[in-house]
């Protein structure tokens, strides 16, 4: 990482200061050297003893204001996370409860490490738009203001109508939002946007060019009625027909509803979700399908128009010490096992050595056994977590496994810490979402349900990537996950109500279609839907009169 970078990181947490031991520094005009000693400070930063090659002797440097600049370009650390933190000598001189508190202390702050991001993805990242933009927009409108008009905001609103005005912004503020994201993970970006105002066809295929990658943007506003979701992408009607290849990766940005003058002025949040691309997503669908099989097909998970939340993983840059932690985290066991106690059920998940060594049930080794075949087959990611557990939970659940012996009982120990927000980082892994846990409480949801109804399902199909259906024994299909695809009938707007879940929700007795609770929509070839929304309506109405 560079040194400002270090900086960033280390200023929240002090005690990192003791990892630069030995850590390789590269400085602009200095050249290689690496860090001799640290001198502690209270209530100031440590100073450090460097060796660079052009010099024979060591010298000592402010540690804010050596790292503080950005000439240091590089610094290279030596993670050894244990050493940081109390030996087994220190522990066994302290009493019960302190060594309670000393063992949890450890945990959480090997966790905040492994969490640790070099950007927050959920800052406000949108900002005023220019005069090119609008140009742009009307470009993406395939437009022209008439000769009369001014270009400003209020002729574009009028031209082009405020709600169409709106979701094209909204689509550049995005846009917009992506390139500061890459730029901010140090990478070189080109807006090939633009490009459509001046040369070049490029824009036709991409919107950005990270590096070498070519990276499609893809913007989805939150639900109206459902702010923390969102069921579709908004794509300019130009990008509609266009025929993306597989070397492009695809960014996903949720955007906050906003009117047209709030996303002109940057007032409205963009959240980047990650990114995705088409060959990886289907080596991860080739490594379920050798793993589940026939139990679960997922033939609807890839759609050029959408991909869901869950969908998108970070790149590696995202995360400031991810992979060194990922590689303390065997020693970090063996110094709980050292210390004689209880070994947190995440941390065995990012150490496979330890598979047996922790007291774990039969029931619990076969899905570690199952975890670790998946991080050596596809790794560990968002989207892999989120099909995973959707494939243990299914298979469990079909082979009528007891609840309290079930992936959908113990599988949350595994992927998260016991500290407060953990569920919006399965393992570490930023999900600000928080997809994986829904998914986990989604179907034990299912679960119980279906334990208490006696209903057996023996195989199950991801028909789109936010709708899950089973098979029961009489070959009959219905409805388990899915999202209100309906219109409300009073507003005439989509409802985008979600999550829909088998237990929770009614199944349509005629299409066997989750109902949703809001509009009353099943599916659009259903007899009894069209009624059930008019009485629906009709409820609301009467409601909001009184």
């Amino acid at each position: 990482m560079t040194g400002d970078e270090f900086i960033a990181m280390v200023r929240p947490r002090p005690q990192l200061w003791k990892s630069l031991t030995d850590a390789i520094v590269t400085h602009v005009s200095l050249g290689n050297g690496y860090v001799v000693a640290i001198q502690e400070r209270p209530d100031y930063a440590p100073l450090l003893s460097l060796n660079f090659e052009k010099h024979s002797d060591s010298g000592l440097y402010n540690g804010d204001a050596f790292f503080g600049g950005s000439r240091v370009s590089y610094v290279y650390i030596p993670l050894e996370i244990t050493s940081r933190w109390m030996s087994e000598h220190e522990w066994r001189s302290q009493d019960k409860r302190r060594r309670n508190t000393l063992t949890a202390k450890f945990a959480c702050e090997f966790w905040e490490l492994l969490c640790a991001r070099k950007y927050e993805s959920g800052k406000k990242l949108s900002r005023p738009l220019t005069m090119r933009d609008a140009s742009l927009l009307l470009a993406w409108a395939d437009s022209t203001l008439p000769i009369e008009l001014p270009l400003n905001r209020s002729s574009l609103v009028s031209h082009l109508g405020e709600q169409r005005a709106n979701r094209l912004c909204s689509a550049r503020a995005a846009e917009i939002c992506s390139r500061d994201y890459y730029r901010a993970l140090g990478r070189k970006v080109t807006d090939i946007s633009v490009g459509q105002l001046y040369r070049g066809e490029d824009w036709r295929e991409f919107d950005l060019m990270v590096g070498n990658q070519p990276v499609d943007v893809k913007n989805a506003r939150k639900s109206f009625f459902n702010p923390e979701t969102y069921i579709e992408h908004y794509i300019p009607k130009f990008k509609e027909s266009r025929q993306v290849g597989d070397a492009v990766r695809i960014c996903g940005v949720l955007s906050d509803y906003g009117n047209f003058e709030d996303i002109c002025e940057g007032n409205i949040q963009c959240r980047v979700l990650g990114e995705i691309s088409k060959p990886q997503l289907f080596a991860l669908k080739s490594w379920m399908t050798n793993r589940f099989g026939s139990l679960l097909s997922l033939d609807g998970l890839w759609r050029d128009g959408y991909q869901p939340g869950w969908m998108f993983e970070y790149p590696r840059e995202h995360y400031y010490l991810r992979d060194m932690v990922v590689l303390e985290a065997p020693k970090a066991v063996q110094h709980f096992l050292n210390l004689h106690e209880k070994v947190p059920r995440w941390l065995i998940s990012l150490s496979p050595k330890f598979l047996i060594s922790c007291g774990q049930s039969d029931s619990e080794l076969d899905l570690l056994s199952d975890l670790h075949s998946l991080r050596e087959g596809v790794g560990f990611s968002r989207p892999s977590l989120y099909l995973f557990a959707m494939g243990r939970i299914l298979e469990d659940l079909s082979h009528n496994v007891p609840i309290e012996n079930s992936s959908a009982s113990i599988f949350k120990e595994y992927l998260f810490a016991d500290v407060e927000g953990s569920y919006l980082a399965p393992l570490g892994l930023e999900d600000s979402q928080g997809y994986v846990h829904s998914l986990l409480e989604r179907l034990a949801n299912i679960y119980e349900h279906v334990a208490q109804s006696g209903k057996r399902f023996k195989s199950f199909r991801l028909i789109h990537p936010d709708i899950l259906i089973g098979q029961d024994q009489e070959d009959e299909w219905c409805s388990l996950i899915a999202y209100c695809g309906g219109w409300r009938v009073s507003k005439k707007v989509k409802c985008g109500y979600t999550p829909l879940v088998f237990g929770i929700n009614e199944n349509c007795p005629q299409c066997k279609h989750l109902v949703c609770p809001k509009c009353g929509y099943c599916s659009s070839h259903c007899v009894l839907c069209e009624q059930r929304q008019i009485s629906a309506a009709r409820i609301k109405t009467d409601h909001d009169q009184e």
